[in-house]
């Protein structure tokens, strides 16, 4: 499950993401998660669930404009590669811009 992002769209795509991993209504504790724009577009980076099963990443700031255009039309993605015991798994969020001039 990934949550809406709430963006801030000045300077570049401030936001926060917000995902959940789970397996049989469990969550997947200490799992790696990797960050995209889009569908599996730019990386934004990789984030590690705590122990119910949520991970977060600050996107700081993507300043190429046709970056940023991109996650605010197709939004992001969020995917967890599997291992031995866990199969793989990928979802899809949307931002909700916040226009400001900060």
């Amino acid at each position: 499950m990934a949550e809406p992002i709430k963006g801030k769209f000045a300077s570049g795509l401030h936001g926060r993401g917000k995902c959940r991993l789970t397996s049989k209504g469990k969550p997947v504790p200490y799992a790696d998660i990797d960050w995209y724009v889009g569908d599996h577009g730019t990386h934004l980076g990789t984030s590690q669930t705590d122990d119910k099963g949520w991970a977060t990443m600050e996107y700081g700031s993507i300043s190429d404009i046709t970056t940023s255009v991109e996650g605010e039309i197709s939004g992001y993605s969020v995917e967890y590669s599997g291992d031995e015991q866990y199969s793989s798994s990928q979802a899809l969020g949307h931002i909700d811009p916040l226009f400001g001039l900060s």
